[in-house]
């Protein structure tokens, strides 16, 4: 199997970092696989604790070994969330035709990287599709084992190259594309919309993943995902710059990480078509909506209304 490089972000949050990498080292491909670490630098106003995590997150990260390759990037300044990861990713595609993608939160599955790599190596030349996802919840209605939709979750995901290049980093160039199609219903996920017009009328440059979803979306690529998760977020706590209040209705449908996707053998992509379902999209788009709007649900969304009053990241 041609495995793809790995990328991994992180800032200063040692304990969740340390989780992410002993989940990648379960899976059987991680010692033939190379690892980019990405560390954004210290915030400029941190103050003594922070400095201590990020301290002791630098020092864990060039302590890793158990990958076939490790290479470790230290920003000297603080660039955010967003662009820490728009810059990591292209500079590994600078070098590589495709790339997987994990957060210091992001705690994954043992079979994670071989669902990735599979999907990376079953579609590389297809292009309908644009992203390979990991991430899911435990949806209340029948959805099947693998399923297409013009849709970026990113907890947990990859790309190729060429897709990447399509990355559009202007969101008011974004939602005149959007306009033009007339495909707001179909592409606004509970929050999606109000955040993009917020960036052009703040003239704000993060949204990295809003902006990463709609230039797939614009460009009519599907992302692949699971019925069961390979992946499931574990910064829904008070370290957390954005997502500290998400609520419990929330993170009960995520899969628990003794559930998270295990199989034997390689998956097989072939019964499953490279189109979207109109209705089950439709369907996953009612409970993400159902989700922002019960009692604290919208804490799904507010992280990202708050990175336009503070870039920081979380």
């Amino acid at each position: 199997m041609n495995l793809s490089p790995i990328i991994l972000f992180v800032y200063n949050r040692p304990e969740h970092t340390q989780k992410v990498v002993q989940a990648l080292l379960k899976n059987e491909l991680a010692v033939a696989s190379t690892l980019y670490v990405f560390q954004d630098g210290l915030r400029s106003n941190a103050n003594d604790e922070e400095r201590d995590r990020w301290i002791a997150t630098n020092q864990y990260i060039h302590s890793i070994n158990g990958f076939k390759n490790i290479e470790t990037f230290v920003s000297e300044t603080n660039k955010g969330c967003g662009r820490s990861i728009v810059s990591g990713v292209t500079q590994v595609l600078n070098d590589h035709n495709r790339v997987i993608i994990v957060e210091d939160d992001i705690l994954v599955s043992p079979n994670y990287l071989e669902y990735m790599n599979q999907g990376l190596n079953h579609f590389e030349k297809d292009e309908r599709v644009g992203s390979i996802n990991a991430y899911s919840l435990q949806f209340p209605f029948e959805v099947p084992e693998y399923y297409f939709m013009y849709g970026v979750n990113p907890y947990g995901w990859a790309t190729w190259k060429d897709r990447w290049e399509l990355y559009n980093n202007d969101a008011a160039s974004l939602l005149e594309k959007l306009k033009a199609k007339n495909s707001f219903k179909n592409w606004d996920f509970g929050g999606t919309r109000k955040m993009l017009e917020s960036c052009v009328k703040s003239n704000f440059e993060g949204a990295w993943d809003v902006k990463w979803y709609t230039s797939l979306f614009v460009n009519e690529k599907l992302g692949l995902f699971p019925k069961t998760s390979f992946s499931r977020n574990i910064g829904f706590d008070e370290q957390a710059t954005h997502t500290q209040q998400i609520s419990e209705d929330y993170q009960k449908y995520q899969f628990d990480s003794n559930d998270l996707n295990k199989f034997e053998g390689n998956i097989s992509f072939n019964q499953y078509p490279v189109i979207e379902d109109a209705v089950l999209k439709k369907n996953i788009i009612h409970f993400y909506h159902k989700l922002s709007n019960i009692p604290y649900g919208r804490e799904i969304y507010r992280y990202r209304y708050l990175l336009l009053k503070q870039e920081s990241y979380g």
